[in-house]
């Protein structure tokens, strides 16, 4: 089933926009924008200073390797992510710095997704839409699925010309 559809921004990263709220509070939350980063391992980093008015509850500290091989700590705080109808709880790295909000793999791990990109478009799958399309490629007989041949333009046999002795 379809669980969400994103977009490229204007520097070209895949977003999405999701809703955000505490651990203790029944709402979807707040709106945001997020880049999906496939490069963080992750379930969301968040500029501190766009968390404060979540009210997340703090939960310790983490360290992280960046892209730039610089090790950071910071700290960490449990936050509830809603996409569609679907709800996960997962630790939010809080960034000192930076103004991007960034879904890592653990977000797709946690809400079982699978990702498709087009030129226009991103797309998140469940497991069980993918299940799906992969049943109905095994079903669909290869003589239906591949296209026949095209003839060969060539006058030469396929094994090249023959040679005379």
């Amino acid at each position: 089933m379809l669980v969400a559809t994103g977009y490229f921004d204007a520097a070209g990263n895949p977003c999405l926009k999701v809703h955000l709220a505490g651990v203790f509070v029944d709402t979807p939350g707040i709106e945001f924008e997020t880049i999906i980063d496939t490069g963080f391992s992750g379930f969301l980093a968040i500029p501190i200073v766009r968390a404060f008015p979540l009210g997340l509850p703090l939960n310790g500290t983490a360290s992280a390797v960046l892209a730039d091989g610089n090790t950071s700590t910071c700290l960490t705080a449990l936050c509830r992510l809603t996409i569609g109808k679907q709800t996960k709880e997962g630790l939010v790295m809080l960034q000192a710095q930076g103004t991007d909000l960034l879904l890592g793999m653990d977000f797709i791990r946690k809400f079982k997704l699978s990702m498709m990109m087009t030129k226009s478009e991103i797309i998140l799958l469940d497991e069980d839409a993918i299940d799906q399309l992969r049943k109905d490629v095994q079903a669909t007989p290869k003589s239906a699925a591949l296209p026949a041949p095209v003839a060969s333009a060539s006058s030469s046999p396929p094994n090249g010309p023959k040679k005379r002795a």
